[in-house]
């Protein structure tokens, strides 16, 4: 007798009889038992809402960045090469271009618009090695940040893929833009040192500490504006007239000595400013004259500015993870 209890359904055989021409059943068409396993991936039914269920697991983000470390240097190598797809010199204007701005930087400012004698002109040198890691260091910042901000509709077709974890994307960008700094850092070591403007010191042990505590800032709001972009396509235009008005707010050409001078409490206020203390940091770990007796000890400025960081990476990541199942649908 046929049995119809509901025990017999779970124990049903995933194969057809040996007298089956048809042999066994393909996996479309097996039933659904108790000891199916279940399906995982990203569900955006089961997604918990809310901006503050997302800030607990940016503990685990690190992990998902290492995890797929792989992916990240596929989309890493595949952007660096096409940004010189086509060009005779190649990746070779990643040397070229550093080289060029540091001998532009130590003429102009070295000499040409030097206002010591010629017995001073140390001094000029020194400001022209100050603006040009300043510079190297906002570009890469702003250039980080503005990348991430259009990478989520860049990759739209990925973003759609049920299992994709879309949060990876700022993650190559914000890589991509500190290629331009290392080899930066790595003329003004070759240049700067020889001529005694550069002195690096026991500060340099904290360099690599400093790098992560950029890329972590960068990565941070790059999430943030990653998720912006995808609801206000203005987003990325907002950013870059506000990255103007932020430069000229950080002591990447201006001394903080004349600043303090000129105005005691405009100073004051900007050093709550977290570029203004990323800016000294590299300055000090790579034993670049910061050219104030205003100075903040490297700890110090690495404590705050690691503390900033953790905190824009926390919000740009809540804040990406609370609106990420509404991607697919806006890209």
């Amino acid at each position: 007798m046929r049995n119809f209890g509901g025990g017999s359904h779970s124990k049903r055989v995933a194969e057809r009889p040996r007298n089956s021409p048809r042999g066994p059943v393909p996996p479309d068409e097996r039933p659904v038992t108790d000891a199916s396993p279940p399906i995982t991936g990203y569900d955006a039914a089961r997604v918990p809402r809310g901006l503050v269920r997302h800030v607990g697991p940016v503990l685990g983000y690190p992990g998902t960045l290492w995890r797929h470390r792989g992916l990240i240097w596929n989309f890493f190598r595949r952007e660096l090469l096409a940004r010189f797809r086509g060009s005779m010199i190649g990746v070779g204007w990643v040397l070229i271009q550093p080289i060029y701005l540091f001998v532009l930087y130590y003429l102009v400012f070295g000499f040409l618009f030097s206002q010591a004698p010629r017995t001073g002109a140390d001094v000029d040198a020194r400001f022209a090695v100050f603006l040009f890691t300043g510079i190297l260091v906002w570009s890469s910042f702003q250039e980080g940040a503005l990348r991430s901000c259009t990478v989520v509709v860049d990759n739209g077709n990925l973003v759609k893929k049920v299992a994709f974890p879309c949060e990876l994307l700022p993650m190559h960008t914000t890589l991509g833009a500190m290629v331009g700094y290392l080899v930066g850092v790595v003329v003004v070591m070759a240049i700067g040192i020889p001529i005694g403007v550069v002195q690096p010191g026991v500060g340099l042990l904290a360099w690599p500490l400093v790098l992560v505590v950029h890329v972590t800032f960068t990565l941070g709001l790059g999430l943030l504006l990653a998720n912006v972009y995808v609801f206000m396509r203005d987003a990325n235009h907002i950013f870059n007239l506000l990255a103007q008005a932020w430069f000229f707010a950080s002591p990447v050409f201006w001394q903080p000595d004349f600043l303090a001078e000129k105005v005691p409490g405009l100073y004051h206020i900007l050093r709550w400013n977290p570029m203004a203390a990323l800016l000294e940091l590299h300055r000090q770990s790579l034993g670049v004259p910061t050219l104030s007796v205003h100075e903040t000890p490297l700890l110090h400025n690495l404590g705050i500015t690691a503390l900033w960081a953790v905190v824009l990476l926390v919000l740009g990541f809540a804040a990406f993870t609370s609106r990420r199942h509404k991607f697919a649908d806006l890209v």
